[in-house]
């Protein structure tokens, strides 16, 4: 490389930190505007954002230039309405044919990560739609503003239910499950459920906004007494792990190793599963007798 192309990609890099720079601040002037009108704990994170000098999510920086841009976009369409579709978001903020879709590129990391920050399904923003529906399987009893469920059977609800509903249970034991093979598995064993006073919830691999916030209704109504995690064995695992662990507030819990071992901290399971190789949990789903001394672990 000569110096006349260093110094170019040199002035280059500096234009595009500027350019960075002042989005950023675009972006800090439009959370001021709009902060009155969102969650206290959904600006902080906005705000946090906005002075990141590396992204926490490892994002490039061109997908991190976009997210800011559909920030802003977000942020500038809902001080003029409550609700909208998320294609709305880039129509409104481009005004050109094609705008609609400027976002759709990155739309199911943009959603994921709105949803981590705000602990609760993306309609709580008021982006009421997103080409999909979210649905959360489940069995046990559960009790909402509009529904009822009673133990006998697989359940499933959505993330526009979860946005309007004030679900509450009167089961002691919450089971959160990776694999819907479990799930299913378990939801066969209706005496179990009943005799142990059960609840089991499958997260599907990928903790969503409307399961967050299913999971901290339910244990926050007070009648669970503890819970029991159950994911695969390998990094995504450990994630999931973490991330219900943070879910579930102080309330007693164990995750389930794949020998039957009960691990009553996070960091344990971690240690123990950077030993051991990497596997499902359907490998040992075992059967009531196992459910059961688990619980009493």
């Amino acid at each position: 490389m000569g110096p006349g192309l260093f110094i170019y990609q040199k002035l280059k890099a500096e234009e595009q930190l500027r350019a960075d720079d002042s989005l950023k601040e675009m972006l800090q002037a439009e959370i001021r505007k709009s902060e009155k009108d969102l969650p206290m704990h959904f600006v902080q994170q906005l705000k946090q954002f906005t002075t990141e000098k590396s992204d926490s999510e490892s994002w490039g920086k061109e997908r991190v230039r976009k997210f800011t841009h559909f920030l802003m976009a977000y942020l500038r369409l809902r001080r003029r309405q409550e609700r909208m579709e998320y294609k709305e978001i880039g129509a409104t903020y481009y005004q050109k044919i094609g705008g609609s879709k400027e976002f759709d590129r990155y739309r199911d990391v943009f959603i994921h990560r709105l949803e981590k920050w705000l602990g609760a399904p993306i309609q709580t923003l008021g982006i009421i739609s997103v080409g999909s529906i979210v649905p959360i399987y489940f069995t046990g009893p559960v009790l909402g503003n509009y529904s009822k469920y009673r133990i006998g059977t697989l359940h499933a609800t959505t993330d526009i239910a979860v946005a309007e509903e004030d679900f509450r249970t009167d089961a002691r034991i919450l089971w959160l499950v990776e694999n819907r093979a479990v799930l299913t598995r378990m939801a066969m064993e209706v005496p179990f459920l009943e005799d142990t006073q059960s609840i089991i919830i499958g997260v599907d691999g990928q903790i969503k906004g409307a399961h967050r916030k299913m999971i901290q209704q339910l244990c926050g109504n007070g009648s669970i007494q503890k819970v029991l995690i159950w994911v695969d064995y390998d990094k995504a695992g450990d994630v999931i792990a973490r991330d219900l662990v943070n879910l579930i507030g102080k309330l007693p819990f164990r995750i389930i190793g794949n020998e039957g071992n009960l691990f009553a901290t996070y960091e344990a399971f971690v240690d123990w599963s950077q030993t051991v190789p990497h596997a499902e949990q359907e490998m040992t789903l075992g059967g009531e007798e196992h459910w059961r001394k688990w619980i009493s672990l």
